[in-house]
């Protein structure tokens, strides 16, 4: 039985690599600009550290309800340098001012 949402994520792409993030684990309330930031630099470390640039795909962002604000931020920082993509679904969206 597989219970981690990376495990059952393994299954379906075996090929894949996993982040589930811990960036803001212990400051939940912190700005939602603050908590963007941190994802953005956790994803940029992770990619950095086990994925060569070139290997990088796509990228998908999953979040729920708050975590949808969140991961606004990293998805236009990297947006531009990688294929990303935010499967939505229950959550707000917000347009951030990145300039």
């Amino acid at each position: 039985q597989h219970e981690t949402f990376e495990e059952l994520n393994f299954l379906v792409h075996p090929e894949g690599v996993f982040l589930c993030s811990k960036a803001n684990e212990k400051q939940t309330e912190n700005d939602i600009e603050i908590m963007g930031e941190n994802l953005a630099k956790e994803v940029k470390d992770f990619i950095e550290t086990y994925c060569p640039i070139s290997a990088v795909g796509r990228i998908s962002f999953i979040a729920h309800s708050m975590g949808g604000l969140i991961i606004e931020l990293p998805f236009l920082i990297l947006k531009n340098s990688q294929n990303c993509s935010i499967p939505s679904s229950h959550f707000p969206h917000l347009t951030l001012d990145t300039s």
